[in-house]
């Protein structure tokens, strides 16, 4: 199974055409999987006001080109969607065969009320144990940055994605000074039990991309990089995107 995600600076809105390349860029490389990074389908006119036709457009684009490469998952990031009236939330999509298969709302709040109170519109979060899917007969876990805070994802999860605008590990996790922050799961050994893949796209402020397994029986979990059996390849990537090839999917 071929992974591709996607590094796209989103802090204070996202050039949309810069990141629809980078999508149309990555799906040439027929990926099994693309991963974009929270806020990557949202831009702002001036400081915080949300431009909604931009997302529109965006929207309209990715599911283009999920039909034209009807084969690849395409979990391209997040975007401000209404919900009921007066209200919105943060959303996170993915797309096959040029339809859009699911949506999954951020339950946490990191900026989104006051951001979308300055829109004049009130913050209607999602919750987190909903945000998955069956993928392959796989089951893929969807978290949008903060909320991957939250404890324990399911004995089942077979990838847990998580689209961040700034992935910081956390301090209060062990990490020996010799790995590197960006080879290391900021949850090992605290509430996860089983084996499974995880993979980080980020905004730019945070650690960048990253793909890991991970495993509760070991207090280091490297990067895809590093495991014996998975595949790393940069190649043409340009470094605004990284690729995984995880081999057997059935390996956990």
């Amino acid at each position: 199974m071929k992974v591709i995600c996607i590094k796209h600076p989103t802090w204070r809105g996202s050039d949309q055409k810069l990141y629809l390349e980078k999508v149309n860029t990555a799906l040439q490389m027929n990926p099994d999987v693309l991963i974009g990074p929270d806020y990557s389908l949202c831009s702002f006119e001036g400081v915080d006001k949300i431009d909604f036709n931009s997302i529109e457009s965006s929207m309209a684009d990715l599911a283009k080109l999920s039909q034209e490469h009807s084969s690849t998952l395409i979990l391209p990031g997040t975007a401000v969607v209404s919900r009921e009236k007066g209200f919105a939330g943060l959303c996170s999509f993915a797309f096959l065969g040029g339809k859009e298969i699911g949506r999954f709302f951020k339950q946490s709040d990191r900026g989104e009320r006051k951001l979308l109170r300055a829109n004049g519109l009130e913050y209607s979060p999602g919750r987190r144990e909903d945000n998955h899917f069956v993928y392959d007969g796989k089951r893929i876990d969807v978290e949008i940055c903060s909320d991957s805070s939250y404890p324990k994802i399911s004995s089942e999860t077979f990838m847990e994605v998580i689209q961040a605008q700034e992935f910081v590990p956390s301090p209060l996790n062990y990490r020996p000074k010799d790995i590197p922050r960006t080879h290391f799961y900021p949850r090992s050994g605290l509430n996860d039990s089983h084996r499974h893949y995880v993979f980080i796209s980020d905004g730019g402020l945070g650690v960048s991309v990253q793909g890991i397994l991970f495993d509760p029986k070991s207090k280091i979990n490297r990067g895809c990089t590093d495991l014996e059996g998975v595949k790393f390849d940069r190649k043409g990537l340009k470094g605004s995107m990284t690729q995984y090839d995880i081999g057997n999917s059935n390996e956990k």
